[in-house]
């Protein structure tokens, strides 16, 4: 307890003002915190007045939205009537068919040949096939045996119808006529062509068929030279006296080993 012996008076004035003080500081600081919940108070409700108001206009939003419900009558479809239409049943008609021929044939316009178009439904019988005949190298030779003995030839080397002493040149213009000449008989004389006949292996043998060349090489110094009849003789060159047309025939007298050649 605070005499007045122990505290001047002035001591307590002053004393008493700070408490004064103090209680309109604290009487302050309430009346502020007041006015701060106020003030948030006053945030609330402008908050809640915010709320409300975007409460009422959605509700009145809302409340639109129902007013401008509009109704939509029911759609009317008409469905057209179906028309069957009954269709006849279709009528098969058979054509028979004709023949076909075995053979058509089609002229073409543009030329002169004529098409043959075979029938593959047919079958053709062929003829049987046939071997060609063998070349005959002998037909030039016994054509060449008439020539100048049917009628008369000129011996190109005298210029007239002798051919005596002229036995290669008689046989071989008797070939030329046929269309062959042999290079054998571009030898000049009977024994040499024989020898060219002989170097290019193309001597036969022994008893010559018709159409042959036959050589004699040892019947004096040019040789002798004629074509085989065939039948163990043969023609050639000889004199006059012999033969007035100067060719004629005389036997082959080594005839198992004659020289002889193809007339070609």
């Amino acid at each position: 307890m605070i005499t007045g012996s122990s505290f001047p008076r002035r001591r307590v004035g002053d004393l008493v003002r700070r408490a004064g003080v103090s209680l309109a500081l604290l009487a302050t600081g309430t009346a502020c915190r007041e006015t701060r919940t106020s003030s948030i108070d006053g945030r609330l409700e402008t908050v809640d007045g915010r709320t409300d108001g975007r409460r009422q206009t959605g509700d009145g939003r809302q409340g639109t939205g129902e007013s401008s419900t509009t109704t939509t009558p029911p759609s009317t479809t008409t469905t057209p009537s179906t028309t069957t239409t009954t269709i006849p049943p279709t009528t098969t008609t058979t054509i028979p068919r004709e023949p076909v021929p075995t053979t058509l044939v089609i002229l073409d316009p543009s030329t002169t040949t004529t098409l043959v178009i075979l029938d593959p439904t047919t079958t053709t019988t062929l003829p049987p096939e046939t071997e060609a005949p063998a070349p005959d190298f002998f037909e030039a030779g016994r054509a060449a045996l008439t020539f100048g003995v049917d009628e008369p030839r000129v011996n190109p080397d005298t210029g007239t119808t002798n051919w005596n002493t002229y036995c290669l040149g008689w046989v071989h213009n008797a070939l030329k006529a046929q269309g062959v000449d042999p290079w054998e008989l571009q030898a000049g004389t009977a024994v040499k062509a024989y020898r060219r006949a002989e170097q290019r292996g193309r001597l036969e043998y022994g008893n010559p068929p018709a159409g042959a060349i036959v050589f004699f090489p040892n019947m004096g110094s040019l040789g002798h030279v004629g074509l085989s009849n065939g039948d163990g003789t043969y023609r050639g060159t000889m004199p006059p006296k012999e033969n007035p047309l100067t060719i004629g025939d005389r036997p082959i007298r080594n005839l198992d080993s004659v020289p002889w050649m193809l007339p070609f």
